[in-house]
């Protein structure tokens, strides 16, 4: 899932390629999964279940997953299986496997999102491959800052797998919903998919309030919300990043090359995840 490359407004794949990213450089960033796969059969892509309050504090009782990071401290994030019990039972996995242990975020994209898990794709040794999932798609849930979500394959059959991606940006606070939702719904279309893209007064105003990524809202997996360490977050979003002169690493330079600074110039390393209850 690393995602890939542009960024017209849509944060999907016309956002140039955001389906993972940023820009010409935000089309990479929650596309990036580009692991050969079977297609997945999926028909809509909506769940059914529902979250009143993403930014609501955990209950006491609820799993959390706590992500920490090298040298800067704890990211904490509730789970939502009710709109995405796929992604949500994959991470669990994932992290009490070790999968994520010592891994680094390896797409840090300035005022868009910083992205994980290459590393815990790639991870075979002694375990089985990458149950890959189809992405799971709801209106109750947004790419508002602190959202945690699932990077994708540019092609929506193959889904997703480890990789996941959390949300820093204030672009949405003075978005364009309207030219958004006329992208986001004419893709759709050309998808042959029965997914629809809107935005209500409510949502416009939590943009507004607290900034993110509309432009992603129903192209990716939103999975969870971090409610303890955003300002960790944002202190690796804003991480020194490399040039092109700075890398031999092929990937890297593939990253460089597709217009965008991404590449940390010192490693960002997730130590561990660990999933507890609160």
């Amino acid at each position: 899932m690393r995602i890939k490359k542009t960024i017209l407004a849509l944060g999907l794949i016309f956002s140039l390629g955001l389906f993972s990213g940023c820009g010409k450089k935000e089309e990479q960033v929650a596309n990036n999964d580009d692991s050969k796969t079977e297609e997945l059969k999926i028909g809509s892509l909506v769940t059914k279940g529902e979250i009143k309050d993403q930014l609501a504090p955990p209950a006491k009782g609820e799993e959390v997953a706590v992500i920490k990071v090298k040298d800067y401290g704890e990211i904490k994030c509730r789970l939502f299986p009710e709109v995405a019990p796929s992604a949500v039972e994959n991470f669990k996995k994932f992290a009490k496997e070790g999968r994520y242990n010592n891994s680094t975020f390896h797409r840090v994209v300035e005022d868009f999102m910083i992205q994980a898990g290459k590393e815990a794709d790639e991870k075979k040794e002694g375990r089985e491959d990458v149950k890959r999932t189809q992405v799971e798609l709801n209106p109750s849930v947004h790419h508002l800052n602190g959202a945690l979500c699932m990077a994708r394959d540019k092609d929506l059959k193959k889904g997703q797998g480890c990789q996941f991606y959390i949300v820093s940006s204030e672009t949405g606070k003075t978005a364009d919903f309207n030219k958004i939702k006329e992208k986001a719904n004419e893709f759709y279309k050309k998808e042959n998919l029965n997914v629809n893209v809107d935005f209500n007064e409510k949502t416009k105003k939590l943009y507004k309030e607290h900034g993110g990524k509309p432009d992603l809202d129903m192209m990716y997996t939103v999975f969870g919300q971090v409610f303890q360490g955003q300002d960790v977050v944002k202190k690796i979003e804003k991480a020194p990043k490399k040039e092109k002169n700075e890398t031999k690493d092929k990937d890297e330079l593939n990253q460089i090359n597709a217009g965008e600074r991404s590449v940390t110039k010192n490693p960002v390393v997730i130590e561990k995840i660990e999933i507890v209850k609160i």
